[in-house]
């Protein structure tokens, strides 16, 4: 007799929840749908939620992350003769459009008018009333496929959860594992993007500037960082939550956890309000009411630049530079320390600089053939753009320069000669990237350069030697 191979499809057959995908989507992109998405949930009517979420936003399957170990067992079998079927839950639309991609199944079957929602009992019911007698083996990786695998002659786990495999695996006597990449430390590492945490380096910068040291102050800096370490963690998973599509046809960005599918949306939505309710939380038990409604600023500001802001050109540099500034700003409030407009003015110019540099280096890239990024699909910026982007971050460039001098000129009593060498070598950093990115040598990220490249730490080392050298000798 034929062998039946039955095949679920969400987290077993592809590394993600196409429901909650489509759910995501549909927030993004059609967000006047929402009471309708709502309406269906709270009258519990599934078949009515993925049929309007299907309408909404139909899947393309050649980006989405296939379990590459699942694909080689079922293409292995079928080459042995086995009849293959997909069975899923998700609406049959979708399950239509993986099997127009892979080609590989013989029959298809997922949630409709005709079958109702096709879950758990449901699927027994299909597969009895379909292949009478027949006996088959099932792919799954959930409790709610419990029913199916006691009904299958042979059961195969494909799931990435610990705890639901070690319940089959108790509950059958046979059971074969498909490994599934299961997300580890350097997955959350990455998707956290700690490494980001250096930006929060920011809220130090009023203290180390006022020479203002005390074990108070440099406590209440730490706490701070962390806090802004938190909140920035959470908005950079809801960023990922928004761009799943982008991501997955970026070449660099689709190895990222969501986009590639090992941290899946539902984690991802528990660790992004459990990183932003720590963070809030810390802000103002630790530090106090005006650091924490900074930083509930600085929250909204950057999820409505993740929802809206980072799509319009122009406007989405200048929210990047206020969203720099406000961290410099907490970190006065936090350690009690005196923000000069001088610094603000001159930070204001840095960031603008580096922001138009980021959006410069992709557009040069694009350019070049190199790699391809979204600017040009998702922030709004075009080829022939290039050069005033360019021109205007360069100019930023030289104004933070000379914002420099004129601070110096104008405020500084003492060790004059010592701190003008403040200019040349401050020239000197900011030249050097946008040579690179000229060149398209640049990171994609500035920050990575900052705290990186040799050039930028030599010099880095070497402006705050003369900064506290000038407060040592006075000439």
């Amino acid at each position: 007799m034929t062998k039946l191979i039955v095949v679920d499809l969400d987290e077993s057959l592809i590394e993600c929840d196409l429901l909650l995908e489509g759910l995501n989507k549909v927030i993004r992109s059609n967000p006047d749908k929402l009471p309708q998405l709502v309406r269906a949930l709270l009258t519990g009517s599934k078949l009515e939620l993925k049929t309007l979420a299907v309408k909404l936003c139909p899947i393309y399957a050649t980006s989405l992350p296939f379990n590459s170990a699942v694909i080689d067992y079922l293409v292995a079998s079928k080459a042995n003769g086995s009849v293959l079927i997909l069975l899923t839950a998700s609406h049959e639309d979708w399950a239509h459009a993986i099997e127009d991609h892979l080609k590989i199944f013989d029959h298809v079957f997922g949630t409709s008018v005709e079958h109702g929602n096709l879950k758990s009992k449901a699927k027994v019911k299909l597969l009895e009333e379909t292949f009478p007698g027949q006996e088959f083996t099932y792919i799954g990786d959930s409790i709610s496929d419990v029913p199916v695998w006691d009904s299958a002659k042979e059961v195969i786990f494909a799931g990435k959860s610990s705890r639901t495999r070690r319940f089959v695996e108790r509950r059958y006597s046979e059971v074969k594992i498909i490994e599934s990449r299961r997300p580890g430390p350097a997955d959350w590492f990455n998707q956290l993007r700690i490494r980001q945490w250096t930006k929060n380096l920011l809220v130090f910068l009023p203290m180390i500037l006022a020479l203002s040291f005390s074990q108070e102050r440099i406590v209440s800096g730490l706490v701070a960082f962390l806090a802004f370490g938190f909140i920035a963690s959470s908005s950079y998973i809801l960023n990922d939550l928004l761009d799943i599509q982008a991501d997955r046809q970026h070449p660099d960005k689709r190895s990222r956890p969501i986009a590639s599918g090992s941290i899946s949306i539902r984690s991802a939505l528990v660790w992004m309000v459990v990183l932003a309710a720590v963070g809030l939380v810390l802000s103002f038990t630790a530090v106090g009411v005006p650091f924490l409604l900074l930083l509930m600023v600085y929250s909204v500001l950057n999820s409505t630049y993740s929802l809206v802001l980072k799509r319009l050109e122009l406007i989405d540099v200048v929210v990047l530079s206020v969203l720099y500034l406000l961290r410099i700003v907490a970190g006065g409030v936090a350690t009690a320390t005196l923000v000069s407009h001088w610094l603000m003015v001159f930070a204001f110019f840095v960031f603008l600089s580096l922001g138009l540099l980021k959006r410069y280096g992709e557009l040069i890239l694009n350019q070049t053939q190199v790699t391809h990024t979204d600017i040009e699909n998702s922030r709004g910026y075009q080829l022939k753009d290039t050069p005033l982007i360019g021109g205007l971050g360069i100019a930023f460039g030289v104004l933070s320069s000379g914002m420099l001098a004129i601070y110096i000129d104008q405020t500084i009593q003492s060790s004059g000669v010592i701190l003008w060498l403040l200019v040349p070598l401050w020239s000197l950093w900011i030249m050097k990237p946008w040579l690179l990115a000229h060149r398209g040598l640049l990171a994609s990220d500035p920050v990575e350069y900052a705290v990186r490249n040799p050039f930028s730490l030599s010099i880095m080392l070497f402006l705050a030697a003369v900064f506290y050298s000038a407060n040592i000798f006075s000439i």
